[in-house]
């Protein structure tokens, strides 16, 4: 069962295990789909900006499997000192990520994206949460990059996992550092049910 309750047929456009799993837990039946965009961000971009952007483009780039689908995507990046950080390109680029977020605080933000296919609507939440990370030496960068977790994972690592490891302190939403914030897609998803519950005018 379910969290809320959610008759719509559901696609959850992402290739993160991490946020399947996070959906999948809290009870929602699902279908998956991988879309590919473009990822640059603009020239002077916002992180929060940046991410609804792509989030919303993942939604409108997913393929609706009938009429009365729900699709929903998410975007994640890292914002430090004005700058965006996104993926690791390799080892190199994931050991540089890692140097830049040791010792400091970072942002995490994420952007959700929802778009219904009966009200041909598109709406779309950001949040944000600080994440401060202990000092990383020579040996603590070598471990984590050896193990390949940093593969895919925006900032280069992954709290759910080995990343936890370097985690001083979390303040705002725990799942948003995963992936995705449960609190603000269920809501979402609340009012997307609340919406289709009500009878059609009459004419």
């Amino acid at each position: 069962m379910a969290i809320i309750q959610f008759s719509r047929p559901l696609v959850l456009a992402t290739a993160s295990e991490a946020r399947r799993a996070l959906v999948a837990d809290a009870g929602f039946e699902f279908e998956t789909q991988v879309v590919s965009i473009d990822e640059s961000p603009f020239s002077g971009e916002e992180i929060g900006a940046y991410v609804e952007r792509l989030a919303a483009a993942k939604a409108e780039a997913a393929v609706p499997p009938s009429l009365d689908a729900v699709i929903v995507a998410v975007d994640t990046a890292i914002g430090l000192d004005g700058e965006i950080i996104g993926k690791p390109r390799d080892e190199a680029h994931a050991r540089e990520i890692l140097r830049v977020l040791s010792g400091r605080a970072h942002e995490v933000a994420s952007a959700i994206a929802v778009r219904d296919l009966i009200s041909a609507e598109l709406k779309s939440e950001v949040t944000r949460t600080e994440v401060r990370f202990v000092h990383l030496g020579s040996h603590e960068l070598d471990w984590y990059i050896n193990s390949g977790e940093w593969r895919g994972r925006a900032g280069a690592y992954a709290i759910q996992g080995k990343g936890s490891s370097f985690v001083q302190e979390v303040r705002g939403c725990f799942t948003n550092v995963i992936g995705i914030s449960m609190t603000a897609l269920v809501k979402m998803l609340a009012e997307v049910e609340g919406r289709s519950e009500k009878p059609a005018p009459k004419s």
